[in-house]
Order: C-alpha cells, then structure tokens, then sequence
C-alpha cells in the first residue's frame, strides 16, 4: 500500500513540476474578431509573455464559424479565416484572410439530374489586396413540369454565368475589406441571377462558396 501511495505522490509531483514549467513565463492572450464584429472575443491562445507582434509574421490563422461569432445557427457552415495581424494591450487582432462553406453543406447542393455551374473571378479591394472568389450555382425544374430533373443547355449555362461573373464584378470588385466579407452570404446574387435567366434557366440556389487571397 505504501508503494502505491508513493507512486501516486510522484505522479502528483511530476505533473506539478511539468505546469509549472509548461507556464512558467506565459500568459492567456485573448483573440479578437475584425471592427466588421466590434471586436468580439472569439478565442485564446498562450504564448510568451515576451512575445511581440514581429512575430506574427509567422502567419497564425484562425478558422471560426459565422455562426459562432453572431450567435446563431443559421450560418453554421459558413467559415472565415482570420489572420493574427497585431498584438495590442496584450489582447490579438485579427484581419479576414478567406473564406469557405464545408464540405458537408458543399455535397448537399450537388443533386442529381440537375446542373451544377460553376465559376471563379479575381477581384481587388480599394487597399490592393486580390482574391480569387469561388462560386457556384444550381438549375431546379420549371413549375409543374414532371420531369425529375433539369439540365441546362450550354449556351444558356454560358450566359448565366457571364451575368454571374459581371454582377459579382460590380458588387465586390474595389471595395474594402469589410464591405467584401460582409456580402457573402446574402440572397441578391441569387435573386439577380433568377430573375435574369427566368426564361431560359431555372435557377435553384446560388453560392460563394470560397474567397482565397492571392500572395
């Protein structure tokens, strides 16, 4: 019994010694989201109490979901990525670096016997920054038709897209940073593109489903 008492002492003390010296000389730094969010806290991270922000040239990204940020549910599979950018009153900054929607809510959209579409298109915000903006969207079958599914000819999945790139041009193309993350997920591309190719393609959903920085 002695020995399994001592054993149990020395495991308390190894752990002991170990946090003593896994935090010795480092401090909780909370991580702060964009001004687009008012700086909300979204995390922490321990590092040095030494630790400046020279060394966020190292580039520390975090991922975090809209929904997690503005406290609901509807959003939950649309993801930014944040960029560490500066450490102030010990507290990080962040900047928007990209943008995606998972895998799962990516694979619910592609559905059989109808077309999926997609596009790319590089644009650059007013302080020069580029990015390459991801999208796609889908046909639906027109009203009362009784076929299981729909495929778009390509010439009108030609035009569709055209007036999809030209629109997302328009809106996004030159503007801040803020401006850009911020109309992501609303339903005027969507609306735009449906009323456009009402006649010759039915449209079923729309989506930016991710925005890269180009270096």
């Amino acid at each position: 019994m002695k020995k399994i008492k001592n054993k149990k002492k020395n495991k308390a003390t190894k752990n002991q010694t170990f946090e003593t010296y896994f935090f010795k000389n480092k401090i909780f730094r909370y991580i702060l989201t964009p001004k687009l969010f008012n700086f909300k806290i979204i995390g922490s991270m321990i590092t040095r109490k030494d630790f400046s922000s020279k060394l966020l040239k190292n580039n520390y990204y975090v991922e975090m979901s809209i929904s997690e940020i503005l406290k609901t549910f509807d959003n939950y599979y649309r993801i930014y990525k944040l960029k560490l950018s500066e450490l102030k009153y010990n507290q990080f900054h962040t900047n928007f670096e990209g943008y995606k929607i998972t895998n799962d809510k990516l694979f619910s959209l592609l559905v059989k016997s109808y077309s999926t579409i997609e596009l790319s298109l590089k644009i650059k915000t007013s302080c020069g920054t580029n990015f390459i903006i991801f999208s796609l969207f889908t046909t639906d079958k027109y009203f009362h038709s009784n076929r299981k599914g729909f495929y778009g000819k390509k010439s009108s999945i030609k035009k569709a897209r055209r007036y999809c790139k030209q629109l997302l041009y328009e809106k996004l193309n030159n503007q801040t940073l803020e401006y850009l993350f911020s109309n992501l997920y609303t339903n005027y591309y969507q609306l735009k593109l449906t009323h456009f190719a009402r006649n010759f393609l039915p449209i079923a959903n729309f989506y930016i489903i991710k925005i890269k920085k180009i270096k």
